[in-house]
């Protein structure tokens, strides 16, 4: 009787021990942290919008403060930073920018971290709403300064060695700018470009042939989030 009695106290302790263990694995997969990359690498965005009359004449796609939001939806989903100018007649001037930092670290610092990022994201809204406001009616189209101001936010050396870095650009593509004649602005090959409303072949002339071209911004705003496709 007693090797019996020693056998189903065994397989009990055995069970019971089994049950703790698993409770605890399932425990920590629900707790745990969902890491950044469940959701992409990190977002250096640029956004190029033209005001020139020529987009105005050609009735070219226009950016709401909606179509914003959802951008902006991707960028704190991914983390990272945007930046926003306008392609008018002098467009080698300050973009406007928002860094969305990661929320980690202890209940304080998430607490933290997330108000920054939202006080970021409500002013950079602020002053882009602005900007997509006003009227199309720029006498010049200066394309390669906008390039050329992009260009310095995309080879900044602090962004994330991950990091995906994205152009939306929305223009007619036709270069009237101070800046047309200088044949050596353009930008680094880890830059995709997506040029929304512009001929193929002013695509491929400013940009390379790796450009991706969308007829409307929403479809441009779609290949951002890998997990809407």
């Amino acid at each position: 009787m007693k090797p019996e009695k020693t056998t189903i106290f065994s397989f009990t302790v055995l069970s019971v021990g089994s049950l703790i263990a698993l409770f605890m694995m399932v425990a920590w997969g629900c707790t745990k942290t969902t890491p950044a990359s469940t959701f992409g690498a990190p977002l250096c965005l640029g956004i190029a919008y033209d005001v020139s009359q020529s987009v105005a004449n050609v009735e070219m796609p226009t950016m709401t403060t909606d179509q914003l939001d959802r951008i902006l939806t991707v960028l704190k989903k991914r983390g990272g930073t945007i930046a926003f100018g306008l392609v008018d007649e002098k467009a080698f001037e300050p973009l406007l920018r928002a860094q969305v930092v990661p929320v980690q670290g202890q209940l304080d610092e998430r607490a933290r971290r997330n108000q920054q990022n939202i006080k970021r994201l409500t002013d950079f809204t602020t002053e882009v709403a602005a900007k997509l406001n006003c009227q199309r009616n720029a006498l010049r189209t200066d394309i390669n300064g906008s390039i050329a101001r992009l260009t310095l936010f995309f080879d900044e050396p602090n962004h994330p060695a991950n990091v995906e870095k994205v152009l939306i650009f929305v223009s007619d593509g036709l270069d009237t700018g101070l800046w047309k004649n200088f044949k050596e602005i353009h930008l680094a090959d880890d830059v995709q470009v997506f040029a929304v409303g512009m001929e193929a072949r002013l695509a491929q002339k400013l940009f390379g042939p790796n450009a991706i071209l969308f007829e409307s911004i929403d479809a441009a705003i779609r290949n951002l989030d890998p997990s809407s496709q």
